[in-house]
Parts: structure tokens; sequence; C-alpha cells
């Protein structure tokens, strides 16, 4: 009999299923503080029990046990602390050692940005070497991927007989790319009823990328006859029933389960597709929006959501959710209509994203959009959120007062978390030229409605301001409430205080952390620039990045490569199952739940 693997996962971890007679890494067995060095930068952190043994015969050379602790680190088996940077040291030592799949995970997490940065040139050499001498497949679909980036890697005669060729040595990611690439070509349809052909043997396998392409093709009948029920099967067994990540399969599941029909379920459907766009899939993104704004009524949709998934989908590339965007905008929806004129630049990424219709639209609206593109907003709102912040902070510092404070409060009103964050510091504490005057009931509104985004910044100030009482009403459940959010989104700190909530009242053994607790509430009042800091590096970050591509190539090429972390798979497993109800069981560590 055929068993659902999400019914798996929820029992075991990933490292479990594979590992199932090793020894589970235990604080209870010892401890040792050691590093590995990621390609970028030695990574501190502690192992523990069997893990110590594992650690050091990788350090001897074998590859096999250097690829163990890597998928223990992955995962955070036992009592290890999930950290992708040490496993990726892991994996580049067994790389170096001759295990070829380490190579292969080594390069993907690089050239993704998993550990926190990005180095092509490192995952192009780590991939060569797992391919060309070590014989891993995935390796030379990865560096086929670094041969052409951003385009179209089957265009490109190397890069095409790479994948083509790992394809055929049993490669499932090379097989992969090779049915998107067909799939892909609107001028052959012989190639596009070839790749369904893919899709359909993959899916029959159970692999969730070929249920995701085959229910895409029967969704918009695309190399087969369109056929609704067909698509909702594939889907759905992508979705709940298949391996590898499902986060595409569940995207499309809940887009065909909004559609109405004997098998609609809107509430599981909308489900499904807020928590695909929370895994960053552009499609979700942008169906949630269409739906919360064109059929609002039972939805649960808010209105204040809306132009955040329309913002979140066009911060990934995807071409539609930009002109929705757009629209919004024109139409002056909601609190948009304050800020109709920077509607033009969201047009142009869309129509070079390749929209036809909305470059269409822009050729007609002609005397219009000139005018607009003369006076074009200080701030690109065709930048992502976070580049967008790195440009507001950056204007503040100049003294740009106005500027500053207008792209913020467009920023809040499409619904951005780190918005009101900031626009509420700014007017809790002040800040002189934008908010002369103090205003602590509107700063901590703002600071409340980031918190329930899941800003964990902002929840934890939240949840401490609740806990004492500092400039609102005492109330400890809501204290405890908004600690979860930001333990439940890895806060260490935030972890450590919600037990101590938990263990009310604080008996004698709370004391160090009842002032670890004080300490940070007093030094958050006193020091809101600190705050500021620790969002700038990563807003500044991503202003290096600035560039979104031109035409969909670009954005597949990036779907390509987007790959589930171990943990993140079995978080985004755990979370389906939660939602179709099959557990009643969502940890507090689950970024999904």
């Amino acid at each position: 009999m055929f068993i659902p693997r999400i019914f798996i996962l929820l029992i075991m971890t990933l490292a479990n299923l594979v590992h199932a007679a090793d020894n589970i890494p235990s604080k209870a067995d010892g401890y040792r503080e050691t590093a590995m060095f990621d390609g970028h930068q030695n990574m501190p952190f502690t192992i523990y029990g069997v893990a110590i043994d594992w650690h050091l015969d990788c350090l001897k050379g074998d590859a096999d046990k250097c690829m163990r602790i890597g998928e223990a680190m992955e995962v955070g088996e036992g009592d290890l602390t999930a950290e992708i940077r040490a496993a990726l040291g892991y994996y580049l030592a067994a790389c170096e050692k001759g295990e070829g799949a380490g190579c292969a995970k080594a390069a993907l997490i690089i050239r993704n940005g998993n550990a926190n940065f990005i180095d092509e040139k490192l995952a192009q050499e780590t991939a060569l070497r797992g391919c060309d001498q070590l014989g891993d497949q995935d390796a030379c679909v990865i560096k086929a991927i670094g041969l052409s980036p951003g385009a179209d890697l089957m265009a490109n005669l190397d890069a095409a007989e790479m994948i083509e060729n790992a394809c055929h040595q049993g490669s499932d990611y090379g097989c992969q790319i090779k049915a998107m690439s067909l799939f892909q070509d609107k001028s052959d349809e012989k190639k596009r009823s070839a790749a369904v052909r893919m899709f359909e043997e993959a899916c029959g396998e159970n692999l969730a990328w070929g249920c995701a392409g085959l229910a895409d093709a029967y969704s918009n009948g695309i190399g087969v006859t369109a056929d609704k029920a067909q698509a909702m099967e594939a889907a759905r067994r992508g979705c709940l029933e298949s391996d590898g990540n499902t986060i595409s399969s569940c995207s499309k599941y809940g887009y065909l389960l909004t559609q109405g029909g004997p098998d609609g379920n809107m509430n599981l459907g909308v489900a499904l597709l807020a928590k695909a766009c929370l895994a960053d899939d552009a499609f979700a993104c942008n169906e949630a929006g269409e739906i919360g704004w064109k059929r609002p009524l039972g939805t649960g949709i808010p209105t204040w959501e809306v132009p955040l998934y329309f913002r979140d989908g066009c911060d990934l590339n995807n071409a539609n959710a930009c002109a929705n965007l757009a629209t919004l905008y024109e139409e002056g929806y909601g609190s948009l209509k304050e800020h109709k004129g920077v509607m033009v630049q969201l047009l142009d990424k869309a129509c070079e994203l390749g929209s036809d219709e909305t470059c269409q639209k822009i050729e007609a609206l002609g005397r219009v959009v000139e005018i607009m593109r003369k006076r074009p907003p200080k701030v690109d709102v065709s930048l992502t959120t976070d580049q967008q912040l790195a440009v507001v902070a950056g204007l503040a510092e100049q003294g740009k007062y106005g500027v500053a404070r207008n792209a913020i409060i467009r920023l809040m009103n499409e619904g951005s978390a780190e918005a009101n964050w900031l626009l509420g510091g700014w007017l809790y504490y002040g800040y002189r030229g934008i908010i002369n005057e103090p205003n602590e009931e509107d700063g901590f509104i703002l600071f409340e409605n980031a918190a329930r985004q899941g800003h964990v910044e902002a929840a934890k100030w939240v949840a401490m301001a609740y806990w004492y009482g500092d400039g609102v009403e005492m109330d400890r459940d809501k204290g405890l409430g908004y600690m979860r959010i930001a333990a439940a989104r890895g806060d260490e700190m935030a972890k450590g205080i919600y037990q101590s909530m938990l263990a009310e009242p604080i008996r004698e053994a709370k004391r160090i952390r009842q002032k670890e607790m004080e300490e940070e509430a007093e030094r958050r009042k006193n020091d809101w620039g600190y705050q500021i800091s620790l969002a700038r590096s990563r807003w500044l970050q991503a202003q290096q990045g600035a560039s979104y591509g031109t035409g969909n190539n670009a954005a597949a090429a990036a779907s390509w490569q987007r790959s589930q972390q171990a943990l993140d798979k079995l978080n985004w497993n755990n979370a389906v199952g939660y939602a179709t109800g099959r557990t009643t069981a969502c940890p507090i560590s689950n970024p999904y739940c």
C-alpha cells in the first residue's frame, strides 16, 4: 500500500529516515565547540554526542561522515541547532575529500545564497569539481546553469548537452530543467508535448516537479487539451503524495481549489496559496492577491493584504503581480490612492519581465506615460521592498526627510511589516526632520501591526511592552503570544524568553533571564538607532542585487535553481499536513504554521 511521504515526515526527521540505525546527537553524551570554513568565513557552532565522532572522522578524511554530519546540521537533528552555514562547511569538506554529492549540495547552497552570501565563482568551481572530477550528474547540471545564468539554458549548446547527458545518466534535476525548457518554448508545440510526456512520467514516479508541470499543462491546455479535473489531480498528488520540492504543486493545488466547482475548497485553497507565498512562490503570491482583490467576500483575505501579496510577487519577478500592483495604484486602491504617480515603473518592470499585455497598456497610455517618466519617484518602486528601504534609510541620513517619509508611508500602505516597524520607531522615538514630535501611541500601533505580520524585532518589542505594562496596560497573555511569534521564527533570544514566560511566576532560578529581558527592554528604549542598524545590513545586501533581469527566461532560470533545504522541506510538509487536517500538531519552530 502506498503511504504518502508527508505522513512519514511528520513522525520523524529527514535525517532519521536516512540514518535510522545511527545514534542521535544528544547533549547527554557530551559536547564540543568547533567551527567549519563555509567558503566565506569560519562558522562556529556546537556539536553533541555522536556528532563529535562524525566530525572527527570527517576531519580524518571520511567523506561519508562529512555528508552525515552535514545533513544532521542542515535539519538540526537531535540536540543540534540547525545551521546551514555549518552544513555547507561539511559539504565543502566532503567535496574536497571526493564526494560528488557534497559538491552539488555545496554549489547550490552558495549559488542560492542560503548561507547569507553568494559567490558565483566559488559555486561554479565547486560544481566543476563535482562534475568533471567526480562525475556527479547533479553537479554537472549546476555547472551548466553557471554557464548561462539568467538566460535560456538550452539555447547554450554546451549547457544543453550537459543537461541532456545528466538527465540520461539519471539526474532528476537535469530532467526537470530539460522538461521545463521544452515546456517554455512557445514556438514549438512538439517540444511542449514532449515536455508533458516527461511531466507524466515524473509524476507517475511521485516526483513533485513532474506533477506541478502536468498540473500547469492541463490547467492552461499547453501540450494537451485543457482538463481541470486532470490538473486538480496532478496538483493534489504533487502536493500531498510526492517527493522533492512540493511548494509549486501545492501552490497550483491551492489555486485550483479556489476556482469553484464540486472539488473546490476556498479556505484550504487560500491557506495553501498563503503558505506557498511565504515560501517565495511568486505565482501563489499573485493569485492570493487577485482572489482578495476580485473576490473579497468569503476568502478571509483582508483588504490591506492585497497590495502586500502583489508586492511580494513582484519582488519575486512575477510580471502579473507587478502589473496588478500598478493597477492598484492607478485605481487608487485603499491608501494607495495617495501615490498614483508611481505606477509607470511597475508597468515597465512587468513589461520587461515578459507581460505582452502590460507592454500594450504602456503603448496605449501614450502621453500619460511620457509625462510620468519625466518626473519619476525619488525611490524606484520597481525595486524590492528591502532595496527601497535601503534607499529610504540613505535619504533620511542625507537630510532628504520629506522624500524618505513619503516613501516609507507608501511602503507601509503596501503592507510592508518592515516599513511599519521603521515608521513606528520614527513615531515612537521621534526623528528630527521626519517626526519632530514623538507620538508613542501611534508608534506602538505600527509596532503591533508589524508584530502581527511576524516581524521578529517588532514581536519581541511588543511582547515585552505587554509583559511589563510598558506604555500599555499589562497583558501577560498578549506578551506571551507575541513572544511566541518571534520564537517561531527562530530567534534564539525570543526562544529563551518565551520559555521563561511559560514558567511564570518567575522563580529564583529564572532571575538571570529576567535581568536579560529588562536589559533588552532598556536598550530598545534608549537605542532605536541600533535597531535600525540591525536591518540596514540586510537592506544594503538587497540593494547590491537591484537588477531584476529581462524576460521570462531569467525568472524561469531562477526558479530552476531554487531548492528547498532539508529543514525547510520538513517545515513545509508539516504545515501542509496541518492545513489539510492530516496532523493536529504544528510546532513553534515552524514558520509556515
